[in-house]
């Protein structure tokens, strides 16, 4: 998942990228906004998959352990950076589940009981068995029971 061509950022690097996005979110500025799409856009920030015997776990552009190597797979929207606080489509024991990486841990915010879900935005699609779901995660309730044939 990491991009070869671009360096990994410095922590020198990540402090201004905080900076500006900090002054940006006070007052716009196009200088600033230049100064920080061109640190977004030259560095490489992916988060990176590593394996441990036959488990999975997830590192930060800056090699933070993310998610330990407890998991058999993700399901992660494109090779793009994660944060602490981003939801994870996580598989264990061929069925799956969404984890929130926290920095002191982790925690299943839908447990792996599903054959599948939807990339964790919001609102995800869910499939156990033959039957669909919908999950709302600011709501933490099913807008659809599991009753549909397809979503």
């Amino acid at each position: 998942m990491t991009n070869d061509k671009k360096p990994r950022p410095t922590k020198a690097i990540y402090d201004e990228r905080i900076n500006l996005e900090q002054q940006l979110n006070a007052e716009w500025n196009d200088d600033l906004s230049d100064q920080y799409l061109n640190i977004l856009n030259n560095y490489d920030w992916s988060t990176s998959v590593f394996q441990e015997g036959d488990k999975y776990g997830l590192k930060m552009w800056d090699d933070t352990i993310l998610l330990p190597a407890e998991f058999d797979n993700f399901k992660t929207l494109n090779s793009g950076e994660l944060n602490f606080g981003y939801r994870v489509v996580a598989n264990i024991n061929n069925k799956e589940g969404v984890v929130l990486p926290e920095k002191n841990g982790w925690s299943w915010l839908l447990n792996p009981e599903f054959d599948y879900i939807t990339y964790p935005n919001d609102i995800v699609a869910v499939k156990k068995g033959e039957k669909w779901g919908i999950y709302c995660f600011s709501k933490t309730k099913y807008l659809i029971p599991f009753e549909c044939e397809m979503i």
